[in-house]
């Protein structure tokens, strides 16, 4: 589509690095076609990606920061009555994550990943529970975040398909 670039990273993917990806800004949209440049100057490989990876330690960091926020003594949320618990583990035995928060009486599960290829929607899901944890600001919950919490119980699963 119009305006999209394309990510590229040079090297191995294992370990994958969250700043070893870089976008190609010579990506062009035009006839329905998609296309772009690119100068392989290295020995190796070079992955193209619509979206980087999100990363199975980049998620497990995450939770890890969600559980962290929630057990924080002076945390804002904690009023809010937030989980984090597992749904159960895939067939490689990664758990599958949901952190609940919220003290209202309507209900909303909030689904990301159901594809593995979906990468962007973990990206989504980092910040939206960023936001309604209070995470990277100071632990505050703003106004709009506390009126969502005293309306719904939230569910949010930020990876279906780890």
């Amino acid at each position: 589509w119009p305006g999209t670039t394309i990510r590229y990273a040079n090297g191995s993917l294992e370990p994958c690095d969250d700043d070893m990806w870089r976008r190609n800004l010579t990506t062009k949209y035009v006839d329905g076609k998609l296309t772009w440049s690119q100068v392989h100057t290295t020995n190796g490989s070079t992955f193209f990606s619509y979206w980087p990876p999100y990363t199975y330690n980049r998620h497990l960091k995450l939770i890890a920061d969600c559980t962290s926020q929630i057990a924080a003594p002076k945390s804002a949320c904690g009023e809010y009555n937030p989980t984090v618990e597992s749904l159960g583990q895939t067939l490689e035995g990664r758990e599958v994550e949901c952190i609940s928060i919220g003290n209202g009486e309507l209900t909303a599960w909030i689904q990301h990943r159901q594809h593995p290829g979906e990468t962007m929607a973990e990206f989504f899901a980092e910040g939206f529970l960023h936001r309604l944890l209070g995470m990277g600001a100071d632990g505050e919950l703003d106004d709009s975040v506390k009126k969502i919490l005293d309306q719904y119980r939230l569910y949010i699963v930020p990876c279906t398909c780890p």
